[in-house]
């Protein structure tokens, strides 16, 4: 989707407090149009921003027919230019979004949102997610203990990680807390998953992953080591789902799965777009 226009700096550092759901999830106010004290979810992990329904018809806007992934399943939804979007400094004119009913979303998660903010919001600035601070800095993004490679020229935040003995590209998603990886995107992985179950008679305990439309189920497995730039876990949890988004598959810049970074028990998350680097401590 294209954007029309955005009125921010990346020189101007300002704060946004938000509230933590579940000890991941970002929750902010934002503003559309009129309408202040919007609630906000701020997921690196969706692309296009979404506006609940509710809030199109209230502002009377005119949708068209699109859809959405979530996880691996493509889901109709309705296309929206969203007017005068605010979240701190960041300010869009008019903005090319989705909108959904997300009461499936608030249920799943807990959060009754009006609004979740993607990527194509959050890239026009440098930020920081302070996690104990509870707070957003725009505009500014400092080198932390441990940094990873964003991936160039791509709409997602992504990053090279290697997991379950395998080199994966995986998107770095706000609005997950785990490691997730689609089985059919990884060669091999799911006969490899098929052999340990067999080996050590476990199939994996269950864990459930929250979409923008729906829930899903996914078995979990252990990888003895993850690497992402230069942190290194062992023994890590990795929810593993048999199928890949459409859309992505064979895309130039698809990925294998998904990263929550509060994983990794983050105090802070810095993102830096001018160098292409993802920082944490």
């Amino acid at each position: 989707m294209v954007l029309a226009s955005c009125a921010s700096s990346r020189a101007a550092v300002e704060s946004v407090p938000f509230k933590l759901q579940r000890g991941y999830l970002i929750v902010a106010e934002c503003s559309v149009a009129n309408q202040r004290g919007l609630t906000a979810i701020i997921d690196t992990g969706t692309t296009e921003t979404i506006l609940d329904t509710r809030v199109v018809k209230s502002l009377s806007l005119a949708t068209w027919a699109d859809s959405v992934t979530a996880l691996t399943t493509d889901t109709a939804v309705r296309g929206v230019y969203i007017p005068d979007l605010r979240l701190g400094p960041l300010q869009i004119g008019k903005l090319e979004g989705i909108a959904i009913d997300l009461s499936a979303m608030s249920r799943e998660l807990g959060v009754r949102a009006d609004v979740v903010i993607g990527m194509d919001v959050l890239h026009r600035s440098n930020f920081v997610i302070d996690y104990e601070a509870r707070t957003m800095r725009f505009g500014l993004a400092p080198a932390m203990a441990y940094g990873a490679v964003l991936a160039p020229g791509t709409r997602f935040a992504l990053i090279g990680s290697n997991v379950l003995g395998r080199r994966v590209r995986l998107q770095v998603d706000t609005g997950f807390n785990g490691f997730l990886l689609y089985g059919k995107r990884v060669e091999g992985l799911g006969r490899s998953l098929e052999a340990r179950a067999r080996d050590t008679n476990e199939a994996g305990t269950g864990a459930r992953v929250a979409g923008v439309a729906q829930g899903s189920s996914v078995p979990n497995v252990s990888s003895r080591q993850v690497q992402i730039g230069n942190w290194n876990g062992s023994h890590v949890t990795v929810s593993v789902i048999d199928s890949a988004p459409r859309d992505f598959e064979g895309f130039v810049d698809g990925f294998d799965g998904l990263f929550g970074p509060r994983v990794l028990g983050s105090r802070r998350v810095a993102f830096d777009f001018d160098k292409g680097m993802m920082y944490w401590d």
